[in-house]
């Protein structure tokens, strides 16, 4: 699995090895904030087993084979635990918010992330400034987790929906 924002990127092995390369900045999660030219393995995350990557703007998340979610970078929009408020994270962070979730899915846009559980559910986080988190009412919102309501549209009901071979959550498989 492979995943790029405009500055980063980040690729899974088929083994759930973790490699970032890019601008830099703590998005990358290797510790600092140099540039990488070349895909560099993410030791933060060694003797885990990662599934699937998503690339923020300025952070990246990662899936774990046991369903929980690490994000490393930074995160005023995403509402990440500890990468909020812009300070951010150069190494990769248990998201505490999903601890009691088995994520299957996820996709990250610049500012916000729709996440899937084993229960078909569809939460966003971040930025709602543009309507991007499938809330009601468009405007900044931020941070706070939201558990999409599968009745107010068939949207949420599409993206528990799993996807052809070779199609990802959105990016490259």
């Amino acid at each position: 699995f492979v995943d790029a924002s405009d500055r980063h990127a980040a690729m899974v092995t088929t083994d759930g090895v973790v490699y970032t390369w890019g601008e830099g900045g703590p998005e990358l999660g290797q510790g600092d904030d140099r540039p990488r030219e070349r895909p560099r393995e993410l030791l933060m995350l060694s003797g885990q087993k990662c599934v699937q990557v998503s690339c923020a703007r300025s952070s990246t998340l990662f899936l774990m084979a046991d369903g929980s979610v690490w994000a490393t970078g930074k995160g005023p929009h995403l509402g990440l635990g500890p990468c909020s408020g812009g300070v951010g994270t150069h190494f990769p962070l248990h998201v505490t918010q999903l601890a009691s979730k088995r994520v299957t899915l996820m996709s990250a846009g610049a500012e916000h992330v729709l996440l899937v559980t084993d229960k078909h559910n569809v939460f966003a986080m971040g930025s709602n400034e543009h309507g991007q988190l499938g809330l009601s009412a468009a405007g900044g919102g931020g941070g706070v987790m939201q558990q999409l309501n599968h009745s107010s549209s068939g949207a949420a009901a599409a993206a528990a929906t799993p996807r052809p071979e070779g199609g990802g959550a959105g990016r490259g498989k």
